[in-house]
């Protein structure tokens, strides 16, 4: 507990240090900037949503503002605006903002002042009651003064109202007379009182004043304090300057625009600038000379030229009420814009006193010197002729301005009135930049987005000597190095090192790229600059430099260290004081933002805090453009537009607050707990019952300049470890928050990150009821009392319950009996039947089935006469296929749906079941006759007449599959029992008879197909290659052909002819039939292309085969791509030569003891092929003047599956357990493959067809045959 208050006392502590350094502790005079417009922020009705007129603008003692509107008073706590109607709705024209912390309020017959109520919520009070008697009804009141010693003065044309010490008097005008203006001076009162004169307020009355007799023009508005008991009077069209002996004309030269566009209002500055409003001109700022500093009106920024009223606020900014609006103009800010220029700007320069920019319109151009005056055209920019060309960047050479356009140079002539422009060259794209080639000053290089060209000075003029050949990338950053060297950087491939040849200048000669692999953090974004002479790279990880001897680059250490961890640097530049200007962007910030690195003695200090209001102007990723011109001129290029920086220019001192607005429940509808302006500590803490526990906390900041940017951060003492990050969230919400005390400190930093002061809000949630000390009291005492009863009424409760168990327990006992008995038999009888029902389900041999259904109905009941009758839908009949009486059989029978004397026929036709204790009494209730038992037994007996009978239909769904009858001698053997058996029966009954039917079905269809395929197999039996003739040619072979099936996919083929045996092994599409009339289709080819035809070559062979498939199949038209795999040996005796061809199969040869494996080409008989694809097969030839064994086969060996993964035996397995059994006798080879084929499936199926072949030839030599 003790830490945690010291944590919190040391946190506050540093805030309080923070923000007491953060404020400047005098406010010196700061000057007013000459060049460019102050930054406006203008207010529309679409923000503060009431009427466009603005008459009066103020602040109360929290720096909130107050603005007269003609629909009320509008509040602007730097986030929300708000709308204050008056009692009346009428408009406020009159405010004054009091020393005793007041806000006074004057609108159309109203006075009043602004009040809060009992949540905090401010609202505009009346004090009409407060007028005495003999007050006159008054119109509007324009204008509202705080007169030492008089009070507060409400002025309208009728009558003044003085308000003092809580009482109202009221002054009224000569007969026939209003009031005019009224002004303070020296702390007092002067009203106008047109044809009557200046009249001044003493002592409660209006006294004739002789002050301001010789005066011209008494209509005064307004008369401020300047320097040395002086002061500035202003009326409609004239300045006076005024002391206490004379007066004389002000600025006498403005006094035409005076006149033409009419002065309204007037705000001091400070000693040396005044703001005046004008009717038609917007706001002029003079200085105490006269000179015209500043002239904003709706052609540079400001949304409109009638001003009502100025009004400086704590932190210098000058506010202006206007007749469209309400605009905020940061007057003490170093930073302006410089209005009218078209498109972007990339780059300018000073030259001639004239200030050029590139721009992607072209170039434009105004005028430059120490001081401009704002009512001249001077402070305007103009375009250069028609030339609307995207330009990059100006540079002087030779004492002629040279610009850089796409596509080329151009000269800027800047002599004269207006400059020119002489085009110089065109180029093929963008010409970016320029830069020196040392020791050759006539010698310009050119970067380009194409690559680099020389320029040459020559005839006084720029001309293109040629493009430099070697470099073709982009050169937008270019820079001269030492040595002769040259840097050139690409924003996606890194950074080069250039070496030109130094006869021509025409030729790179040296090239070396540098990227991540050579030091630099990355290979996008690197960018060459040259500061203070040296060159560098800005990178997207801080700034890096060139180290000879690793020929790599590396981090810099001592600017890095200033510029902080993380950091791209996007643009680099030094000015003539050494000072270097940084851009950067990090990673946790979007936006980029500028650091001035200032040069001193020691080195760099870091100077950004009055540049962190540039941050978010910036185009991200994109080299900004900053010029430094001197000590006062800075000129930054961004997105809105082109802003002047004055470096000497201080920040003026800061004095703001955060504010806590309101508090709100968040579960309660429209539950405002606190709704006003809190700034300081609250002594007494709010205290809210436990249902406010979850709360709303609403900020706001009085820093108006970049409202937009302020933020907040939040510490909920009693909860929160520390502050909350900064955020620009203006509330923070607590759910949920346990009873407890709470501490709710808020803080706001604005965009130059200078923090206020804290606000903390001291709060009280309570326990719910049921948790306070009352409750857990009367919890004890109730449980006490609880406790007692309870057991007295338990006690009693179990000596009734002993003596009522007693009884049920002798009752359920013997009821417990009979359930048992019955849950017994009634589980016996579910086991039962479901051990029935698998037992009759598990044949499919119907004569089987319907025995095993008559052995277990006649355990469950008496079956002396049981008979099954099918029912026959096409004949209409019911065969009984097994019926029997006293173990004898029934000879088999049918009957005719026709015959309804049937009980059975009853029960098919009607979907019921029949059950009949006594036959003969009760046989009428189904049929019309008298049943007959009209049967013979298997012993030529005739069946005897039951004396009770049970029917129940056979039927799955809807569908009848037939009936089940048992029947007995003896009366009323079957009861309701016996009846829900069958019928439980009956689904596996119906079942097991049509599985037994459709497979008899089955079984018959097999049959017949299955003779077609053995009679196939003879016939492909009958084409494969005989026996003995592979003998006789080939003594020493083996074939293992295994069909899968009863036919086979997998083929061979043997023919001998000229001396030549011929050998093919084949795979066809598929196996089964489908394979079979495949192998057919091949060994007729076959024979039609060796035999008849006489092609020999076995390449040969398996084109002519694709062929002749591709026309019997009529690929091209059906698609078919059904074809073959095939492996095709030729032996040659004569010339002891073996030929091999193969349309995706192999050859494995084995010779000296070595294996080899001969691979066929990758197209299959009548496979796939691109259009017009010719398919060519390769021949192989092998001499067999050695020893030689062969071997070709299908891929259904290897690919079978088995071992004990269950996986494929796989080519290379296979081709190794060849080589393996190749040393073991050729007849034996055959059945060591079988053997192993066997080991390997391990009970699995074949899955393919399988053939393999294999030859054994010894060494033929053709020499010695021929002798």
């Amino acid at each position: 507990m003790r830490f945690g208050k010291l944590l919190r006392t040391m946190i506050l502590w540093w805030c309080s240090v923070f923000y007491t350094n953060a404020q400047p502790l005098s406010s010196p005079v700061f000057p007013i900037k000459n060049k460019g417009v102050p930054f406006i922020t203008n207010f529309t009705t679409k923000d503060y949503n009431a009427h466009d007129q603005n008459w009066r603008i103020t602040q109360n003692n929290h720096h909130v503002l107050y603005v007269g509107n003609t629909m009320g008073l509008l509040e602007f706590d730097g986030v929300h605006w708000r709308l204050i109607e008056l009692p009346n709705k009428s408009s406020v024209r009159g405010i004054c903002h009091s020393s005793n912390g007041k806000v006074y309020i004057g609108g159309k017959g109203f006075i009043g002042y602004v009040s809060t109520n009992a949540t905090g919520q401010t609202y505009v009070a009346s004090l009409m009651d407060k007028l005495p008697k003999n007050a006159h009804d008054f119109q509007t009141v324009w204008g509202i003064r705080e007169v030492p010693n008089e009070g507060i003065v409400f002025r309208a044309r009728e009558q003044l109202v003085i308000l003092k010490q809580g009482k109202c008097k009221v002054i009224l005008p000569p007969t026939g007379t209003r009031f005019g203006y009224a002004f303070k001076l020296n702390q007092q009162l002067y009203v106008s009182i047109p044809k009557v004169g200046i009249l001044k307020l003493e002592n409660g009355q209006l006294k004739p004043s002789k002050r301001f007799e010789k005066l011209e023009d008494k209509n005064i508005k307004y008369a401020v304090p300047m320097s040395q008991g002086q002061w500035l009077l202003l009326t409609r069209t004239k300045l006076y300057i005024h002391n206490a002996t004379n007066t004389r004309p002000f600025a006498a030269h403005l006094n035409d625009f005076f006149t033409q566009n009419k002065l309204y209002s007037i705000a001091k500055i400070n000693d040396h600038y005044y703001a005046l409003g004008t009717n038609r001109a917007g706001v002029l700022i003079i200085d105490k000379t006269g000179k015209v500093i500043q002239h904003i009106h709706r052609g540079n920024g400001l949304q409109g030229n009638n001003v009502y009223y100025l009004y400086l606020d704590q932190n210098r900014n000058l506010w202006a009420a206007l007749s469209n609006g309400i605009a905020l103009l940061e007057v003490a800010s170093p930073f302006s814009k410089l209005y009218g220029i078209n498109g972007t700007v990339y780059d300018t320069y000073v030259h001639q006193k004239k200030l050029f920019s590139a721009t992607s319109q072209g170039i434009q151009y105004r005028h430059w010197s120490s001081y401009q005056n704002p009512l001249s055209d001077t402070v305007r920019f103009y375009p250069m002729s028609d030339f609307v060309h995207q330009t990059w960047a100006f540079s002087m050479e030779q004492n002629q301005l040279l610009a850089a356009y796409n596509p080329g140079v151009v000269q800027v002539e800047t002599l004269g009135t207006n400059p020119k422009l002489k085009e110089l060259e065109t180029l093929p794209g963008n010409i970016w930049t320029f830069t020196h080639i040392a020791h050759r000053p006539k010698y310009l290089l050119a970067g380009s987005i194409s690559g680099l060209f020389l320029l040459e000075w020559k005839n006084n003029v720029w001309q293109l000597k040629h493009k430099v050949k070697g470099f073709s990338h982009n050169a937008r950053y270019l820079q001269e190095g030492k040595n002769g060297y040259f840097w050139v950087s690409n924003d996606q491939k890194g950074v080069c090192r250039f070496k030109l040849d130094t006869t021509t200048y025409s030729q790179i000669t040296q090239t070396v790229w540098y990227n991540k692999a050579k030091g630099l953090p990355s290979n996008t974004f690197n960018r060459v600059y040259k500061i203070n002479g040296k060159n560098v790279v800005a990178s997207e990880d801080g700034i890096y430099v060139y180290h000879q001897a690793q020929d790599q680059f590396v981090r810099e250490k001592k600017l890095n260290q200033l510029l902080g961890a993380q950091q791209a640097v996007l643009y680099l530049r030094s000015d003539a004081q050494q000072n270097i200007w940084a851009m950067l962007q990090s990673k946790a910030d979007k936006y980029p933002h500028l650091v001035l690195l200032k040069k001193n003695n020691e080195g760099y200090q870091r100077k950004d805090q009055t540049l962190k209001k540039m941050r978010g102007v910036f185009i991200e990723k994109i080299a900004p453009h900053l010029n430094s011109l001197g000590n006062k001129d800075v000129l930054l290029a961004t997105r809105e537009g082109l802003i002047h920086y004055d470096p000497t220019i201080a920040l003026p001192p800061f004095s703001f607050s955060a504010l806590l607005r309101k508090v709100l429940v968040l579960e309660a509808k429209d539950s405002v707990i606190f709704s006003g302006t809190l700034t300081n500590p609250a002594r007494q803490a709010t205290v809210l019952p436990y249902k406010y526990h979850s709360l709303r906390f609403a900020a706001s900041s009085t820093f108006y300049a970049n409202a937009h940017q302020n933020q907040y951060r939040y510490w909920l003492e009693g909860l929160d470890v520390q502050w909350s990050d900064w955020t620009s969230e203006t509330y923070k919400e607590y759910t949920n928050l346990p009873a407890g005390n709470y501490v709710l400190h808020l803080q706001t930093r604005n965009v130059y990150k200078a923090v206020s002061p804290i606000v903390d809000y001291r709060f009280q949630i309570l326990p719910p009821w049921y948790r306070t000390v009352w409750a857990y009291i009367s919890y004890v005492l109730l449980g006490l009392l609880i406790i007692t009863g309870g057991v007295r009424w338990y006690t009693a409760r179990l000596r009734r319950q002993k003596e009522h168990l007693a009884q049920l327990v002798a009752a359920r006992t013997k009821e417990l009996e009979v359930q048992n008995s019955y849950l017994e038999q009634s589980y016996k009888n579910v086991s039962l039947m479901t051990k029935m029902g698998q037992e009759i389900t598990a044949s499919l041999n119907l004569d089987k089935v319907l025995n095993t259904i008559y052995e277990n109905v006649n355990k469950l009941m008496d079956a002396t006469i049981f008979g099954i009758g099918i029912y026959q839908p096409e004949t209409q009949q019911v065969s009984f296929e097994l019926a029997i009486e006293r173990n004898m059989r029934y000879k088999p029978y049918s009957r005719s749906m026709s015959e309804k004397n049937q009980f059975s026929v009853w029960c098919i036709e009607n979907k019921q079941s029949i059950l009949m204790g006594n036959v003969v009494e009760e046989q009428y209730q189904y049929i019309e006759e008298a049943f007959l038992a009209d049967q013979y037994l298997l012993d030529g007996s005739q069946s005897t007449m039951p004396a009770s009978a049970v029917y129940v239909p056979l039927m799955i769904q809807d569908r009848m599959v037939g009936v089940i009858s048992a029947q007995s001698f003896q009366h009323h053997a079957y009861t309701d029992y016996h009846l829900n058996l069958l019928k439980n029966l009956s689904l596996y009954v119906a079942i097991a008879i049509e599985n037994a039917q459709i497979y008899q079905q089955i079984d018959r269809k097999n049959e017949d197909i299955t003779a077609g395929i053995k009679y196939a197999k003879r016939i492909q039996q009958a084409i494969l290659p005989l026996t003995d003739r592979m003998l006789k040619a080939l003594p020493a072979h083996f074939v293992l052909y295994l069909p899968r099936d009863i036919v086979s996919g997998d083929f061979y083929w043997f023919e001998e002819t000229e001396g030549l045996i011929f050998l093919v092994a084949a795979d066809c599409t598929g196996h089964g039939v489908s394979g079979a009339l495949m192998t057919m289709l091949g060994s007729s080819a076959l024979a039609e292309i060796v035999i008849q035809k006489k092609i020999h070559q076995p390449h040969q062979i398996l084109n002519a085969l694709d062929k002749v498939m591709r026309r019997i199949l009529k690929s091209k038209d059906t698609h078919i791509q059904d074809g073959m795999d095939m492996a095709i040996c030729v032996i040659d005796k004569n010339r002891s030569q073996l030929h091999f061809a193969g349309a995706k199969n192999s050859l494995l040869l084995i010779q000296g003891g070595k294996a080899q494996e001969i691979k066929g080409d990758m197209y299959e008989i009548n496979g796939h092929r691109k259009a017009n694809q010719p398919t060519k097969y390769r021949n192989h030839t092998i001499a067999i003047d050695q020893p030689t064994s062969f071997y070709i086969y299908s891929d259904g060996f290897q690919d079978q599956f088995g071992g004990a993964d269950g996986k494929k035996f796989m080519k290379k397995r296979f081709r190794e357990l060849i080589y393996q059994l190749s040393a073991e006798p050729i007849e034996q080879q055959k059945q060591l493959l079988q053997k192993k084929l066997y080991e390997w499936m391990e009970g699995q199926s074949q899955v393919d067809d399988i053939l393999v072949i294999g030859v054994e030839i010894q060494a033929i030599h053709p020499e010695a045959d021929a002798t």
